[in-house]
């Protein structure tokens, strides 16, 4: 995207108005001045603002959507780093347990949480917007 003297050249050619604030979006979400197909949505945004699909309808992503995608970022490092890490430990100490070898079973226990502990600190979970704390559930730490 280029801009010339307020004025925006989108990918698809056409140009744009930095004061324009009324787009046709298509079903991919790209923006246009003028409709391009009878199922185009019009919304009312700035060029310059990212859209997202919300059940079916295009809205601008705002800041809840730059934190969900934050926390969804760290639970998959977690998970990935609980699986490559933690699920051994815990594979081999149930293998103790039904050998009774208990001594081994619980040192290997106690390896798990401290590795889960390690992982936690190293994912932490992204800070909550402070006038979107109230609508944040209370997040379990459990993989």
């Amino acid at each position: 995207m280029k801009m010339f003297k307020g004025v925006f050249a989108s990918h698809t050619g056409e140009y744009f108005s930095k004061d324009l604030t009324e787009f046709y979006v298509d079903s991919v979400g790209a923006k246009h001045a003028s409709r391009q197909n009878a199922a185009d949505q019009v919304m009312s945004c700035h060029f310059n603002d990212v859209l997202v699909k919300d059940n079916d309808v295009w809205r601008v992503k705002n800041a809840n959507d730059d934190y969900q995608d934050a926390y969804q970022a760290v639970d998959d490092a977690r998970q990935a780093a609980y699986t490559a890490r933690v699920r051994p430990l815990l594979e081999e100490a149930e293998i103790k347990a039904h050998l009774g070898e208990s001594d081994e079973y619980a040192r290997l226990m106690d390896l798990a949480v401290v590795e889960r502990a390690s992982i936690q600190a190293e994912n932490p979970w992204p800070e909550v917007l402070p006038d979107e704390a109230e609508a944040v559930v209370s997040m379990d730490e459990t993989p």
